[in-house]
């Protein structure tokens, strides 16, 4: 079975490049998102558990707010930390909505692989719902559209950019902000500062779909900041937000909340083979460089150099892979090539348990076929509520192997998720 026949290319229609379906920078190629024929039903009881451990990570972020003498713990550039809360601090920006992966291990249950706080389904999951007939489900999109209409905030900036892949969601966004009768615009940094705010535009919030870099390292940013701190702009997510996506992060909340967590490990050096194979799945955080691989599926000239590459013997790695060619050895040479131009107190190396996600039947392309399933819980905590909703993830055996254990739109096909009591 191709599941490129997924959608609207079965029915024999020219793709809508414009629909939040399709993603990739515009005037370039399109790919589509794959989307399961039928949603995942979920029961209330497993909905209530995810919407618990999403609000003990929501909880837990509004205790212990990022602060800049955590830098160095959790492998951040302390400048690039301190220009964020200072330009946060303008507004009162805070985070309010977050993303966690998470598995079904059947001996272990939910737990949480990854915290993502630049969640793209703002736009893009409630889109995917809806392809399946699922109009009563919460959403992200809906939940942050339930607090923009009872705010005070009546003009939108959604601060972004038509290079950025997923631009179709965000447009999908401001025409939703559009229809509850607010001031809604999608605009690239110079376009907001030349076009719109020199002919008097402010706008009352900014809805940040672009990297911390536009606010603090862009030839843009020192305009950009003067108008913030001008008129006290709240930006939603908050700048500081992207460092609870961190590895070290990762480390620093599973400590505290250690039932939501499969185990981890700080490898900070002079690591051997056992432990590394024992937690398996290694997550590189390198001055903002990200790395994410499964040690037990490489081969063993690659699981060597990978170790090489955590005690940095670089002498070493360089003889494994005299020769060596394909994916994974340009991968780990410019895993290389990153750990020699960023500072020792912003590498971090974790590695984590492996645990086996949901295997289940669900039908694909026409076909029921066992996938193995990623669990994606959202929340939006708007301080009076935290609002909790799900998505999924699904691969095929064959895809699960050649991503390396992988689950993402990327590597397999999206799954709603339908909740049934």
């Amino acid at each position: 079975m191709s599941l490129i026949s997924v959608g609207i290319e079965r029915k024999g229609l020219l793709p809508d490049a414009n629909s939040p379906r399709y993603f990739g920078p515009e005037g370039d190629n399109i790919q589509e998102t794959l989307i399961s024929d039928e949603p995942l039903e979920i029961s209330g009881e497993d909905y209530q558990e995810l919407s618990s451990i999403a609000r003990r990570v929501s909880e837990f972020i509004e205790l212990n707010p990022i602060s800049l003498d955590q830098a160095c713990k959790i492998g951040a550039d302390s400048s690039y930390m301190k220009d964020c809360l200072l330009i946060d601090s303008y507004g009162g920006s805070r985070m309010m909505y977050g993303g966690l992966d998470v598995y079904k291990d059947p001996t272990q249950g939910f737990r949480i692989l990854e915290v993502n706080p630049r969640a793209q389904a703002m736009g893009l999951q409630d889109f995917r719902q809806e392809e399946l007939g699922l109009t009563n489900q919460p959403s992200l999109l809906g939940h942050m559209l339930e607090w923009l209409n009872g705010s005070d905030y009546n003009k939108v900036l959604l601060l972004g950019s038509r290079k950025n892949p997923f631009w179709r969601g965000y447009e999908r966004v401001r025409a939703m902000i559009e229809r509850t009768g607010k001031e809604a615009y999608f605009l690239d940094l110079a376009t907001f500062l030349d076009n719109y705010h020199n002919s008097g535009y402010v706008p009352d919030v900014i809805l940040r779909f672009c990297s911390n870099e536009q606010f603090v390292r862009s030839g843009f940013s020192r305009d950009l900041e003067f108008v913030i701190r001008r008129h006290k702009i709240p930006i939603v997510n908050s700048l500081t937000s992207s460092f609870y996506g961190y590895r070290g992060w990762l480390l620093l909340v599973s400590r505290e909340l250690p039932d939501l967590f499969p185990n981890q490990y700080w490898f900070d050096g002079n690591v051997d083979k056992e432990t590394v194979s024992f937690f398996p799945w290694i997550k590189l955080e390198a001055g903002g460089f990200e790395y994410v691989v499964n040690y037990n599926r490489l081969r063993t000239w690659a699981k060597e150099a990978l170790v090489c590459l955590i005690n940095r013997d670089f002498g070493g790695f360089e003889n494994l892979l005299d020769g060596k060619n394909g994916g994974d050895a340009n991968n780990l040479r410019r895993v290389r090539e990153v750990l020699e131009d960023v500072p020792d107190n912003e590498v971090f190396w974790l590695g984590q348990e492996d645990l086996e996600p949901l295997r289940t039947k669900i039908r694909i392309g026409g076909n029921e076929e066992e996938v193995r399933i990623l669990h994606r819980v959202y929340w939006w905590n708007d301080n009076e509520e935290i609002k909790v909703s799900v998505e999924g993830f699904g691969c095929l055996e064959s895809q699960f192997g050649s991503s390396k254990g992988k689950i993402n739109a990327g590597t397999g096909f999206s799954v709603p998720m339908k909740i049934v009591s």
